[in-house]
């Protein structure tokens, strides 16, 4: 996988108040010269923890991104439960065609925060690669893989 390094910027953390200013993750991981895995997986845990409003033992590395944690996070924010929370569809015609599934776009969004928040610039296939994790724990896999041991390249 091919990384290049920038400098990390604080994420927007989504709100479920309305009319909020959306408050900013101001940690960030500088990668560039390398990240030790504990302080990785430590990263990793509090944005995680912070994105989603997850309560300290909220973060289990088996839990998927998408049906568990992206459900919860948007049955807060609908003020529903988990079961009823429902999908809807993007880039839909005049008739309410076609377009495509919004499930897993908040997951999206947050590993584009994710990536920002620590500097690496991941394109092309790569960066695909990176938006199929399904679990908490292939994303600290995923991350251990790229950084540790790894000599950067800019």
């Amino acid at each position: 996988m091919t990384v290049k390094f920038k400098t990390p910027k604080p994420a927007e953390i989504p709100s479920l108040e309305e009319e909020a200013v959306a408050p900013q993750f101001t940690q960030t991981l500088n990668c560039r010269n390398g990240v030790s895995e504990e302080k990785l997986i430590v990263f990793l845990k509090r944005f995680c923890v912070e994105y989603w409003g997850l309560d300290a033992n909220g973060f289990q590395p088996e839990l998927d991104l998408v049906d568990d944690i992206e459900r919860a996070w948007l049955a807060k924010w609908d003020e529903v439960s988990v079961e009823e929370v429902r999908y809807g569809r993007i880039g839909i015609n005049k008739n309410g065609g076609g377009g495509i599934s919004d499930r897993g776009l908040v997951s999206f969004l947050f590993l584009q925060e994710l990536t920002d928040a620590m500097g690496l610039d991941i394109d092309g296939e790569d960066a695909t690669g990176l938006f199929e994790l399904e679990t908490l724990q292939d994303i600290i896999d995923t991350f251990v893989a790229i950084l540790i041991d790894k000599s950067p390249s800019t």
